[in-house]
């Protein structure tokens, strides 16, 4: 149980008595998230021929990967995992490359090279589903499948699931030395790239265009009007880009208590670049997360990003309760973006006629994700 949900529930019962038996069934419930996470895993087993750590393990050249539903991604290409590597495997996207590398699935064409020794781990509700039919907690599962001394290890979010122990196993195992100190891969499957994991992962295998690329982590940094957000250097970039006039978002966004968001990424010689940047704010007398202006800079445009950006919005959104957000909109600058918005699933609800000269308003129902919704 993450502290601060333990200091709210602590806030709450302040002054009133509690039970012996209450107090037990928390202190249980604690020690079974907490526990077993320890702070060093065991270390992998040796690879014959691996006498680098940055050896590839893992590789995907050029190969079609069947993805859910049926439907397959165009190309993956460029994907790679040594022991040090860290990777986030985004989306559906993502896991099509999980399931290929934990052996669940195959790819429809192209090369692949797995080590023949390779032993990949899986952590989740169903990789763990044995275990836990027996009585173990989450934990206890966890530390009795490390005991396989695995190269890889691939933590899956299984948002899905909305099992609410373990969603807090997960952000424990994030949180954890031991995590850190794994002497073999770590990929996390996420669901999106809201999810904070820059203090962990360095890359991303992600869909860009239609292909499935490993790229740099993309960071998320929320809230940068706020004091001690830690990107001052980001928004000075920001501003001084001189073919938009990113100041004006930041001065409404001041003036109207709005929300600035900033993406980038480390570089070679270490210093975060720019990606993005969004303004949005909530609608809250209407139930409604509202985009308001999306940027990529000139050197980043092609790529891709603008939709990354668009889709954590989205994402943003979904893991909000329903209660609180039920609409999605935006402002389609002119006639011409309208078909890439739909794309995402929004509807131009101008018909046609708009108020404004240009933009066009559009909407997308929230489909709420959010573990709130299962009380």
């Amino acid at each position: 149980m993450s502290g601060e949900v333990i200091a709210a529930m602590q806030g709450s019962q302040e002054g009133a008595p509690q039970s012996a038996g209450a107090a037990d069934l928390k202190a249980s419930h604690q020690s079974q998230v907490g526990s077993g996470i320890g702070t060093q895993w065991p270390t992998p087993q040796p690879l014959e021929g691996v006498k680098s750590r940055k050896r590839p393990i893992f590789e995907i050249q050029d190969a079609e990967l069947p993805c859910l539903g049926g439907s397959r991604l165009r190309k993956a290409f460029g994907l790679q995992l040594c022991l040090t590597s860290r990777v986030a495997a985004i989306g559906e996207a993502g896991c099509a490359a999980v399931a290929l590398l934990v052996g669940e699935s195959a790819p429809s064409s192209g090369n692949v090279y797995r080590h023949d020794s390779l032993r990949v781990v899986r952590l989740g509700p169903q990789a763990l589903a044995a275990s836990r039919q027996m009585g173990c907690s989450y934990m206890d599962a966890v530390e009795a499948a490390l005991q396989e001394r695995p190269q890889v290890i691939v933590l899956d979010e299984a948002l899905a699931q909305k099992d609410r122990e373990w969603a807090e196993t997960f952000r424990a195992i994030l949180s954890s030395e031991a995590i850190l100190a794994f002497r073999g891969a770590v990929v996390v499957a996420v669901a999106d790239e809201t999810h904070p994991l820059a203090s962990l992962c360095t890359e991303s295998w992600v869909a860009s265009g239609g292909c499935l690329q490993q790229e740099p982590f993309l960071e998320v940094i929320e809230n940068v009007l706020e004091a001690g957000s830690g990107a001052d250097e980001l928004m000075e970039e920001a501003l001084a880009i001189d073919y938009c006039q990113l100041r004006h978002w930041v001065d409404i966004a001041r003036e109207k208590e709005q929300n600035i968001t900033l993406f980038s990424s480390v570089g070679p010689d270490g210093k975060k670049n720019l990606h993005g940047f969004l303004c949005h704010h909530m609608i809250e007398s209407q139930g409604e997360f509202h985009i308001r202006f999306v940027f990529v800079p000139k050197p980043c445009r092609g790529t891709g990003l603008g939709a990354r950006l668009v889709r954590w919005a989205i994402s943003k959104a979904n893991r909000m309760p329903e209660a609180d957000c039920r609409w999605i909109s935006l402002k389609a600058a002119d006639d011409s973006l309208v078909p890439w918005y739909e794309k995402f699933g929004f509807t131009d609800m101008t018909c046609g006629q708009c108020d404004d000269e240009d933009e066009v308003w559009m909407e997308l129902k929230n489909e709420s994700i959010s573990l709130d919704d299962e009380e």
